[in-house]
C-alpha cells in the first residue's frame, strides 16, 4: 500500500507495469495481480473493498532442505572449523 500511496501522492497519471517473476502460467498471474491491485486501488480511494482476492496461481514454497535440517554442530580446532 506503501508503494502505491507514494505513485498517488506523486502525482503520476501514466502506467504502472506489473511483472511476473516467477514459474507460474504468466497470464494467471496477471490476473491475480490485477485483481489484488482492483481490491488495493479501492482501499486507496476509500471504497469498499471487499474481502481480500484469493490468488489462483500462487503456491506454497516448498521449504528448501537447507531450511528443514538441522544445523551439524562445530568446533573450533587450529582456528579452521572442523565437522
Amino acid at each position: 500500500m506503501g508503494l502505491l500511496k507514494a505513485i498517488q501522492a506523486s502525482g503520476w497519471r501514466g502506467p504502472v507495469g506489473i511483472l511476473n517473476h516467477t514459474e507460474e502460467d504468466a497470464e494467471g498471474r496477471l490476473t491475480d495481480n490485477l485483481a489484488g491491485l482492483d481490491w488495493l486501488v479501492a482501499q486507496l480511494e476509500g471504497r469498499a473493498a471487499g474481502p481480500r482476492p484469493v490468488p489462483r496461481t500462487w503456491k506454497e514454497p516448498a521449504q528448501s532442505k537447507a531450511v528443514t535440517e538441522r544445523p551439524r554442530s562445530r568446533r573450533r580446532l587450529a582456528g579452521r572449523y572442523e565437522r
